[in-house]
């Protein structure tokens, strides 16, 4: 091999480990596909979504697990005009158990003013 082969060949193993960042990107809208009420179990759902964001128990002694991915758009990510401009999306999975069973699980797709609306951390339900 040649000096100008080994050179291009080093240059595109360099893109394409640069495009690789080794954190695990969630992809919640088809992950929460996955989860069946009243069959998955708790492990199953760590299995197919990971740790939840946030989790308790409310006061009818429900455990709750919430999951959340924010996406901002480009115009969003500029810096000093970023938070005049563009938009963020919150996809939010709410998973409720009833012993070591999945009871209910919601997605919710959520612009940044629904999200603020509804307290999705205090176990209430976004209406649909």
């Amino acid at each position: 091999m040649d000096y100008k082969t080994l050179c291009v060949n080093l240059f595109i193993l360099l893109l394409v480990l640069g495009c690789s960042t080794g954190v695990k990107v969630r992809h919640l809208s088809s992950d929460v596909c996955l989860v069946v009420p009243e069959s998955t179990t708790r492990q199953e759902v760590i299995a197919f979504l990971g740790q939840p964001d946030s989790q308790w128990v409310n006061s009818d002694k429900v455990e709750i697990w919430t999951y959340r991915t924010i996406r901002k758009s480009f115009l969003r990510k500029m810096p000093f005009f970023g938070k005049s401009l563009g938009s963020v999306d919150y996809e939010v999975v709410t998973v409720t158990f009833t012993g070591d069973q999945v009871r209910t699980c919601y997605y919710r797709n959520l612009n940044e003013q629904e999200y603020n609306q509804f307290s999705v951390d205090k176990g209430l339900q976004v209406p649909e």
